[in-house]
């Protein structure tokens, strides 16, 4: 399987600091630790971290995991750089060589079965998700791992559900710090989907939904798994992480039953992006909208005037060239994932 995104594509929106913000999330390193620390059958056994950026839940697989072996898979070259630093602050020697690298696309690496590469896999670990969960387009390559292997390696997270809620807000479509006295009307949800299980298709749904407000805000849950309670919440009434929330603005109130469709929207340079598509009820002033969530776009289709697209398109790097951390950064990263892994 040809990778759906290139090299330029992943550099056209890799921000370094990214990586310091996902480590200072608290919320996101307890979860994951937690959920290998429910798995005891797991140790000794095999996982392939997917998307394995700097490497830190293929350190946490290994210490809170206790697996065998893990295969840190990263596409990025400069971060797969990163990825011995990283495990070098976290694990002692002889867990280290438990941390296998290899750079490149899953989909290429499952195709050439480099050595080492396993037959079998016991766990898939990985943390993909972008804004509202399904953003970014990391879900395609991670159910083509899943379904390489037979029998299906189990995943974690197992579980991901979709919310939206009316709310009252302003500012451009994207990413969104909401506040409990800004939402209207009660959670609905949009998606809820077995990751050990479910196709690509299952996860970009149609369904109804309730206005009520001059926009929705969008957020996602994980689950460790079925048999684990244990839930890792984006909600506004959950403690804040790094994702924050998703705000779908309007630009008017809109009141009645709405479709709300989920769909992954290809980009001329950058990983494909989420689009939220939105058909308010009849006699609305516009038909339809469809959110943009990578380019924070509101393009609004079926009224008097056609389409009118608003909001300005993000500003990309897409020069292809190696994106570098300041030794700075690295410096940080480092003491940030050395707390992370013990953090838990």
């Amino acid at each position: 399987m040809e990778p759906s995104v290139s090299l330029h594509d992943l550099r056209a929106v890799y921000d370094p600091e990214m990586h310091v913000a996902m480590l200072r999330d608290g919320s996101r390193h307890r979860f994951y630790g937690q959920c290998l620390l429910m798995h005891p059958e797991l140790k000794g056994q095999v996982a392939i971290d997917v998307g394995a950026g700097t490497g830190i839940m293929s350190a946490m697989a290994v210490l809170q995991g206790k697996l065998g072996k893990v295969h840190a898979v990263e596409a990025l070259p400069e971060v797969c750089r990163l990825i011995p630093r990283v495990l070098e602050a976290t694990l002692e020697p002889e867990d280290r060589d438990k941390v296998e690298v290899h750079c490149g696309f899953v989909e290429e690496v499952l195709d050439k079965q480099p050595n080492g590469w396993p037959q079998h896999v016991q766990l898939i670990i990985s943390e993909w998700l972008g804004i509202m969960g399904l953003n970014e387009g990391m879900v395609r390559p991670l159910l083509h791992c899943r379904d390489a292997f037979d029998p299906k390696p189990h995943m974690l997270p197992g579980l991901l559900r979709i919310w939206v809620q009316p709310c009252e807000g302003d500012g451009r479509c994207g990413p969104a710090v909401i506040r409990s006295e800004q939402l209207r009307g009660t959670p609905q949800l949009v998606l809820e989907a077995d990751l050990n299980t479910c196709s690509l298709e299952d996860l970009f749904v149609t369904c109804t939904v309730q206005l009520g407000a001059s926009g929705l805000v969008g957020w996602f849950d994980l689950q460790c798994c079925a048999e684990h309670q244990l839930v890792l919440s984006t909600s506004p009434h959950a403690a804040a992480t790094h994702w924050a929330q998703c705000w779908l603005p309007f630009g008017e109130r809109l009141d009645g039953a709405a479709r709300l469709r989920l769909r992954l929207a290809p980009q001329s340079t950058g990983l494909p992006e989420l689009c939220v598509e939105l058909t308010p009820p009849p006699g609305a002033p516009l038909r339809g909208m469809r959110f943009f969530l990578d380019r924070g776009v509101v393009e609004r289709f079926g009224g008097e005037d056609g389409e009118d697209a608003q909001g300005g398109a993000k500003r990309r790097r897409t020069e292809d060239i190696e994106a570098r951390y300041f030794p700075s950064d690295i410096a940080e990263l480092l003491s940030l994932a050395k707390a992370a892994v013990r953090d838990v």
